[in-house]
């Protein structure tokens, strides 16, 4: 590696040199070949050199030996010196961005157990962000619910935790945000998604791994292989149609556009549904689900809601 230095035995061929190099050599190192020999001797000691004949041969082959090692060389990887150009200021030391990350956030997630939330908000910048029940520490594009922490959890919580697993995918192509199941069952209430299907808003649809959906409007499929992949992807937030509704309400004064807010919200319970069809009647009697809201959708609401004549004493900021 470069600005190190390392040595290593080099295991290219022998270098044999010719005679009269080694002659030369021979002569030079004539003291370190009989400390050689002396140390050959001293590590062999019963081996029979006693007579005229074997310790020829000993001589003979320590001699080898000697020239043999003394020429295999040891190499050094070049040492790079560093040049000093300028110092560098620590003010003038900026973050290196990845490209990949938008320069603003456009997902935020709130996590509650029944009616508490715990923990603190999520919020993604990636274009792509996974919600897993795994206890890696969560990242800018990853929201691990298992390594969220609460003292008063309860059984039926814990359990229904453990079945999260690899949780849902939840990503956005331009403006239009999908939901992938990657674990054995999600609930998803999207008021956006529910309009265009002509249901009421607060329809819970129910999106499992293996199942087909279709619908006529927004898109709810379901991709697969027969070797690794079984999965359904729910398109929760329809760019068009939301800016198609604001552009409708824009005309009929600022609360006609104030309750477009609740669809740039969306509500996902893990494992366990809610409503008419299910024993739980709202979403705060699951036991683990996320609360999600588009940044960026809400931002352009502020934008024409700002521009609205509103009622005195009226907020209408959402971001």
């Amino acid at each position: 590696m470069q600005g190190t230095s390392s040595m290593y035995m080099d295991m290219s061929p022998l270098f044999i040199p010719d005679d009269q190099q080694r002659m030369s050599e021979e002569a030079q190192g004539s003291s370190a070949q009989t400390l050689f020999s002396t140390s050959v001797e001293e590590l062999y000691p019963n081996q029979g050199f006693g007579s005229s004949n074997q310790r020829r041969r000993s001589n003979s082959l320590t001699r080898t030996l000697f020239t043999l090692l003394r020429h295999r060389r040891l190499r050094s990887q070049p040492q790079s010196q560093a040049t000093a150009v300028d110092f560098i200021k620590a003010s003038e030391v900026r973050p290196r961005m990845n490209p990949a990350v938008p320069n603003r956030a456009w997902f935020l997630a709130y996590y509650y157990e029944l009616n508490q939330q715990i923990g603190e908000p999520f919020v993604g910048c990636y274009d792509q962000v996974i919600v897993d029940g795994l206890c890696a520490p969560s990242e800018a594009g990853r929201f691990c619910l298992g390594a969220i922490q609460n003292v008063e959890r309860n059984s039926q919580v814990d359990q229904a935790r453990r079945q999260i697993g690899a949780g849902v995918r939840i990503y956005r192509v331009g403006e239009n945000v999908y939901a992938e199941c990657l674990c054995e069952k999600i609930f998803v209430q999207s008021p956006l998604y529910a309009l265009h299907a002509k249901d009421v808003p607060h329809t819970v649809y129910r999106v499992q791994k293996g199942k087909l959906y279709f619908c006529d409007s927004f898109n709810f499929i379901v991709f697969s292989s027969r070797f690794f992949y079984y999965g359904a992807v729910m398109e929760i937030f329809n760019s068009d149609f939301f800016l198609s509704l604001l552009h409708e309400n824009a005309s009929k004064g600022y609360r006609a556009v104030q309750s477009l807010q609740s669809l740039c919200h969306m509500r996902i319970s893990f494992i366990k549904g809610w409503g008419k069809e299910y024993r739980r009647q709202t979403i705060t009697a699951t036991p683990c689900w996320i609360d999600a809201q588009l940044k960026i959708p809400l931002g352009k609401l502020d934008k024409v809601l700002s521009e609205c004549e509103r009622p005195t004493g009226t907020v209408y900021s959402f971001t």
